[in-house]
Parts: C-alpha cells; structure tokens; sequence
C-alpha cells in the first residue's frame, strides 16, 4: 500500500504546484477557506460489514489544499471472536487523525479530490448496546493501534456552500495486538459519503 500513499501524496503536491488560476504560492492573493461536516462509511471490520459514522473538518487555502482533521466510530454490531472475554462479545472501534488533502479543479461542478489520514485508534471487546444507544465496555480490554488511510473522491458542487463527496480508501491498520486479532483484520477497502459545508472550498 505504499505506493497508494505515494500516489496520493504526489496528486496533492502537483495539485498546489501547478494550478494555474489559483496557486499556494506566487503573485495571487491569498484565499482561505473551510469546510466540515457529517461522514458514513462502510467498511468491513474482520470480515463483516461495518457502518462507521464520524465527521471531518478542514482549513483550506485557494481552492486547491485543506489541512484538517477526523474521526469515525463502528456504530453496528461486529461479534467478537472467541478469543474475547465470555462477557463481552462485540467488537468496539474508532480512529482520527491529521487529514491532508488536495482538490483539483474545485469551481467545476464536478470535481476530484485526494486525501490521506494519518493517526490512530482504539478497539475493544465490549458487552452490549444499553437502551439509549451507548455500549457498556470495559477500556481495559483494549488496544492502541496506528491508522494510515488514503482516500480518492468524486464531489459534486450542489451549492456554493454545500457539496456531495463520495470517496473510496483503503484503512492501514498497525500494532493491533487484541487477542486474536491482527493488522489485516482491521485493515481494509472503505466507501465513503461526506456532507460538505463551508466557504471558499
């Protein structure tokens, strides 16, 4: 998967370097910008599908760069395998980070962009799902772990204020040490809606 990153990775530098109309640095004014707002992903989380909810904010300069951050947690029950203590039988798991992104041709209704996450997470075994929705689990049987996630999108303009974003990514997971689990577990592909809001994206 480096390579995934390093593709990323460039797309956003030639992005900033070689936008004619609007660049980072040069003779043109300097434009900022923002935007934040609600994200769903589904994903599969060792195996079974997972519907993540969170969301994502940035700072963004002339259109073509944001620099922000995110977060998402698994809001449906995943089992846990038997390797999980008797009493807790689901899996939890959440993570966010530092999000480095790059737009390409924002004024054009339909457009692309390019991001990467880079941070970390949490899963956990946990008990169940009480009456108002919260999991009762005990954080003692859980585990750090590392998140490095390049993503891909197509966004649609609706408003110039509001934007549709459909993305796809795939989650690199490091140090998973939860018994029974390893990093392919919770590693994987990812697609992604995100609701857009903000000025001068």
């Amino acid at each position: 998967m480096r390579t995934a990153i390093s593709i990323v990775m460039v797309l956003m530098l030639v992005t900033v370097c070689v936008a004619k109309d609007e660049t980072l640095f040069g003779s043109h004014r300097f434009e900022p910008g923002g935007y934040g707002g609600p994200v769903l992903k589904v994903t599969t989380v060792d195996g079974e599908i997972g519907i993540m909810m969170g969301g994502r904010g940035a700072f963004c300069i002339n259109h073509v760069f944001g620099i922000g951050g995110g977060g998402y947690g698994l809001v449906n029950e995943v089992k846990a395998k038997d390797t999980a203590p008797a009493d807790r039988p689901y899996l939890g798991f959440g993570y966010g980070g530092v999000i480095l992104e790059g737009i390409f041709f924002s004024p054009n209704m339909v457009h692309f962009t390019g991001n990467i996450l880079i941070g970390g997470g949490a899963i956990y075994f946990f008990q169940d799902w009480d009456e108002q929705g919260e999991e009762h689990h005990d954080y003692h049987d859980s585990d750090h772990i590392w998140i490095v996630e390049p993503e891909v999108a197509v966004e649609l303009n609706l408003t110039d204020y509001f934007r549709i974003n459909l993305g796809a990514s795939y989650r690199i997971v490091g140090e998973v040490e939860l018994p029974g689990y390893d990093n392919s577990d919770l590693s994987g592909f990812a697609g992604s809606i995100f609701f857009k809001f903000g000025g001068n994206m």
